[in-house]
């Protein structure tokens, strides 16, 4: 099948810190590609590593949706993508993104772009809350209402994301306001514990008024993200990472994800790489020795509520694998595991003893060329699900082209009936806390094994549990 491109539909009008108002749509298929929201143009850290996310234009009237689908299509399921980018950057229209080939193996595929930064996530008093999610709700809506007249099946959607997009999918199964909008989910390095609470975002907005010194209803947009460079560092030292991210806010978002997947009807298929942490690689690391490794371990443990006195044990849990040969690629499986696997597997544990289906992943693989230190980094996984790893010639393997397939055979197949088991990959078997079946994906050894490094997952799960409450 061929698949034909619709590119920016209007989905809803992004007026300053309100709500999405929905526009009518009136059938027209013409577009452009759409602009990203309001963004910093030097990107998130180690992107400008990765070829093909340039952005392009940026607008706050940015609340647009492209669309593939075969011109034949009738019924199909349907996938909707949420992009990411740190709840800061990124958008839909990012070439790395183009829905073609993935829509020709018979589903209708959507690109939707949503506010992300202050203007996203700033819990500005007197106005909406998490305005990035609700924009995404208003776009699922849009896709309720009018993807059968793409040939997409309206009550078969499965939403997808990659990073704080798989973040957003997440929080999505948390909100009540989404509910029955999706019957499917995909999260590619996605799962965090890191849902802020009411008191951190306020902190956060509070910082970034006293940075914009204006009105910010009326400031001009690079004042606002300016003031938003500087809560963003603030933010970074006092919260972590991600300091405009979803929060609780008691209305659109009153459960973290952690909690609410347990009784969502939402099948799940979730995620990591197996590198998860090496995009952001600490030079410094190089130089550490064993026992500087297990101090900043000691650190680490102690900042996610852990005890620092376990690092030694922690540590040697990594011993045997020859993935790691020095104490620095240790550090940086230490941080993958305990900021990407270990709220993975806790978001696995508790859907998997809900009602709804769990399957889960590891993609194992590498980048290569001038990109080979990264590995199975964040991100090196992004262009698998739609074909386009011809855009990273210069940085995957010959077998990138087939994985690829694979993977977009399995993506379908999930979001058709529920089960990405495929010929490419073979029995897929769902996820359960007694065996932990997991596939891992790479061009050499696909396959599905039973709780692929348990023993650290089990000293993270001892150490330094996820837990039902934000961070302090």
């Amino acid at each position: 099948m061929t698949a034909t491109e619709v590119l920016g539909i209007r989905y809803a009008e992004a007026r300053r810190w309100a709500a999405p108002e929905p526009i009518a749509w009136n059938g027209e298929r013409g577009g452009e590609r759409p602009p990203a929201p309001p963004q910093p143009t030097d990107g998130t850290p180690g992107g400008a590593s990765l070829p093909g996310l340039e952005v392009g234009p940026t607008s706050e009237d940015c609340l647009y949706l492209n669309v593939w689908s075969d011109t034949d299509a009738s019924g199909a399921p349907v996938l909707v993508w949420i992009p990411g980018g740190a709840f800061v950057t990124g958008g839909a229209a990012i070439p790395l993104y183009d829905g073609a080939r993935l829509a020709a193996r018979g589903a209708v595929v959507v690109s939707v772009t949503y506010r992300v930064g202050a203007l996203g996530f700033a819990a500005v008093p007197g106005c909406a809350p998490n305005r990035g999610l609700l924009d995404q709700v208003a776009a699922l809506h849009w896709v309720r209402e009018h993807i059968v007249a793409f040939g997409g099946d309206p009550t078969n959607v499965t939403v997808f994301g990659e990073s704080a997009g798989g973040g957003s999918v997440l929080h999505l199964l948390a909100m009540p306001s989404a509910t029955g909008l999706l019957q499917r989910a995909i999260v590619q390095s996605g799962a965090t514990d890191s849902t802020l609470s009411a008191e951190q975002a306020a902190s956060v907005a509070t910082t970034f008024h006293g940075a914009l010194e204006g009105d910010p209803r009326t400031a001009e947009v690079d004042r606002i993200l300016a003031a938003q460079g500087e809560a963003l560092m603030a933010g970074f030292a006092e919260i972590g990472a991600m300091p405009f991210h979803p929060y609780l806010d008691g209305e659109v978002i009153a459960q973290r994800p952690v909690d609410a997947v347990a009784t969502t009807d939402v099948d799940l298929l979730i995620g990591t790489t197996r590198d998860e942490m090496r995009m952001f690689l600490d030079p410094r690391s190089a130089e550490l020795d064993r026992e500087r490794l297990v101090r900043r371990t000691a650190r680490y443990l102690a900042s996610l509520g852990g005890p620092a006195e376990g690092a030694p044990e922690l540590v040697a849990r990594y011993d045997d694998d020859p993935h790691l040969p020095s104490p620095g690629d240790v550090w940086s499986a230490v941080q993958t595991d305990g900021e990407m696997r270990r709220p993975m597997a806790a978001m696995a544990d508790a859907h998997s003893t809900g009602r709804a289906v769990t399957f889960a992943y590891r993609f194992d693989e590498p980048l290569v060329g001038r990109l080979a230190h990264l590995r199975a980094c964040h991100a090196a996984d992004l262009p698998y699900p739609f074909g386009t790893v011809d855009q990273w010639a210069e940085v995957v393997g010959p077998g990138a082209p087939a994985l690829s397939e694979a993977v977009q055979t399995a993506w379908v197949a999930f979001a058709a009936g529920g089960d990405p088991t495929c010929p490419e990959l073979g029995s897929w078997p769902a996820y359960a806390t007694a065996t932990r079946a997991t596939m891992l994906l790479s061009a050499e050894t696909s396959g599905a094994v039973d709780d692929p490094d348990g023993q650290r997952r089990q000293a993270w799960a001892d150490l330094a549990p996820v837990r039902s409450d934000p961070r302090p």
